[in-house]
C-alpha cells in the first residue's frame, strides 16, 4: 500500500464518505476498501473510523493537508480569464 493510496482513503474517510462511496470514487471493490482501512487502523493503532479520524485530525501534518485540500475544494483559486 503506497503512501498516496493511504492518503487518498484517509482523505475520503475524513470527508465523511462511506466505504461504498470510497470504493466507487476509486473504482475498487468495497471489500478492498475495508481491507485497506483495517491495515490503516493497525498502522495508526486505532479500532474504528472515528478513532482514525480523530487521530488524523490531531496530527499536525495530516490535519494541515486535509484542511488545505478541503479549502481548495470549497473555494478553488480564481481562474484568470484572457483579456
Amino acid at each position: 500500500m503506497t503512501v498516496s493510496f493511504i492518503f487518498t482513503i484517509s482523505f475520503y474517510l475524513l470527508a465523511g464518505k462511506s466505504n461504498k462511496m470510497i470504493a466507487h470514487a476509486l473504482g475498487i471493490a468495497e471489500r478492498t476498501v475495508e481491507f485497506h482501512l483495517k491495515n490503516i487502523y493497525a498502522k495508526y493503532q486505532v479500532n474504528s473510523r472515528m478513532e482514525l479520524a480523530l487521530r488524523l485530525r490531531e496530527s499536525t501534518v495530516a490535519g494541515w493537508v486535509f484542511y488545505s485540500v478541503f479549502l481548495y475544494i470549497i473555494e478553488p483559486p480564481l481562474e484568470r480569464k484572457p483579456i
